[in-house]
């Protein structure tokens, strides 16, 4: 089914995009310009980086599980390289380029360019793609190495949503040829550009100039190829992932001295040590505090109400906190030997994604307050802030028993591992959730932002954030209720190889 989704929407993708490229055939050479530079680098761009934000890799990302078959380094390249332009997602990106001969190809000589132009793009982002992941791959050897890429990856996702957002700005000011002029004559200096600097001179005639740009071009991209194939051969030839020296001195779990606490410093501990958790809670933190910033900057306003967009931010971190028992389902097991899944293990484990919900609105309204000058909002909008949270734990509670999906926790996090099974179910679950989180918030949420200044909005705030920890008290009970005595059902759903 999940497959089905992606194929239609691929193909929405792919011919959404031809019609864009061969609709330069109606335009004139400014707009057709803006059109090809802007277009081809963001598709460039978006090939890199989208991928790895949304966790939809594979072995070409990281090869070192294929490192066993017996295959030669160049048999090994071939199979990468087919896996990598084999997919629905990259086959939609070489139809949708093929848009450009029937938009650009003028009826001369100069097709032919137009015609080598498209194979020559599509190289290039492939190549560029694969390139960065490997590099990235490379630099998950070190723990330090893994979150600096996870960082990087994330504030380049920001960076180009804050362009995206700016345009409508940059549309609606004054100086819009000036400004769009430009960007395009910059976007056109980068290797995506001077594909469309070859076939804009394909199209005006000047084939001397269109063969130069695409010789140069197409030497970026075999670079790119190269240098992909150069580090994936090291990383086949040095498996071994690079550790740092843990150091540790007395009990592991400090002193906890109840079940209770033995779980939550675990779950704290996890909180560093899961190579997933910490991306979470980079993403989270990067992801929503960009996000909310774009909408604060582009909202262009002096009210302080801007500061309570930051309540947008759990949003992007809840999703570990929706899936409690499928995360690192291949331990489960270990529950069952000591009892089963108990209160005090669904509460740790929820509790422990209280950093990654609460740090994003907490940076978000510090930066907001601080941008400003509107300290006096920053104790009211943290406390909402706290509400929000809590509830969206509750809800957090009930999916996760409701939809539990197979997750596996890895050194790699670009390559996400996870199972099809239940996924439809489980995102119609988490899409539900995040509907129930804005009904459920509204009644505080709502007259804390419109009375903020007046002395009774603390009380609805502190009351929302009761409201919070009273419904996660009964989303507790009710998970309890949920999973109590049936830990082996779970062991075999989440499991199956456990009971084969």
């Amino acid at each position: 089914m999940l497959f089905l989704i992606v194929i239609v929407l691929c193909s929405i993708g792919a011919l959404a995009g031809f019609s864009a490229f061969a609709m330069g055939r109606f335009l004139d050479a400014s707009t057709g310009r803006a059109l090809l530079a802007s277009t081809l680098t963001t598709l460039v761009i978006g090939w890199t980086f989208a991928p790895l934000l949304t966790g939809g890799t594979d072995e070409t990302v990281d090869p070192t599980r294929l490192a066993l078959l017996p295959l030669n380094h160049r048999q090994m390249l071939a199979v990468l390289a087919g896996a990598a332009s084999s997919g629905p997602p990259t086959l939609a990106v070489l139809f949708a380029l093929g848009g450009i001969i029937v938009g650009f190809a003028p009826p001369s000589v100069g097709a032919a360019l137009v015609v080598l132009a498209v194979p020559v793009a599509f190289l290039l982002g492939l190549g560029t793609a694969r390139l960065v992941a490997a590099l990235l791959a490379r630099a998950q050897r070190s723990r330090k190495g893994r979150d600096v890429a996870v960082f990087v990856t994330a504030g380049v996702g920001v960076s180009l949503w804050l362009a995206t957002q700016a345009i409508g700005p940059v549309l609606d000011s004054g100086q819009v040829e000036m400004r769009g002029e430009s960007v395009i004559d910059a976007l056109l200096w980068l290797p995506p550009g001077w594909v469309a600097r070859s076939v804009l001179a394909s199209r005006s005639g000047d084939l001397g100039l269109a063969a130069v740009w695409l010789l140069a071009a197409a030497v970026v991209a075999g670079g790119a190829l190269l240098g992909w194939a150069a580090m994936t051969n090291r990383l086949l030839r040095s498996p071994d992932r690079v550790g740092g020296s843990r150091r540790q001195s007395g009990a592991p779990l400090g002193r906890a001295d109840t079940v209770f606490k033995a779980a939550l410093t675990k779950e704290l501990l996890y909180v560093r040590r899961s190579p997933f958790k910490r991306v979470q809670l980079i993403l989270g933190t990067v992801m929503g505090g960009g996000f909310c910033m774009i909408q604060a900057i582009t909202a262009g306003s002096d009210d302080k109400r801007v500061v309570f967009i930051a309540l947008a931010a759990p949003i992007f971190a809840l999703s570990g906190a929706y899936n409690l028992v499928g995360f690192d389902s291949a331990s489960i097991w270990l529950d069952q030997v000591t009892g089963g899944i108990r209160r005090e293990h669904l509460s740790a484990r929820s509790l422990s994604w209280l950093p990654h919900v609460l740090l994003a609105p907490a940076v978000v309204c510090t930066a907001m307050v601080a941008w400003r000058g509107h300290w006096d909002v920053l104790p009211i909008a943290l406390i909402t802030a706290l509400g929000v949270a809590l509830c969206g734990l509750a809800i957090g509670l009930v999916v996760s028993v409701g939809a539990p999906i197979p997750f596996q926790d890895g050194d790699n996090p670009f390559a996400w591992k996870s199972s099809n099974n239940g996924g439809l179910v489980g995102g119609l679950y988490v899409l539900g959730g995040l509907a129930a989180l804005g009904v459920i918030t509204a009644p505080f949420v709502i007259p804390v932002v419109i009375a903020f200044n007046r002395p009774w909005a603390y009380a609805v705030a502190v009351a929302g954030v009761a409201m919070g920890w009273l419904l996660w008290r009964g989303a507790l009970r009710r998970a309890v209720r949920k999973v109590d005595g049936k830990t082996p059902q779970l062991i075999a759903k989440l499991s199956p190889r456990s009971v084969a």
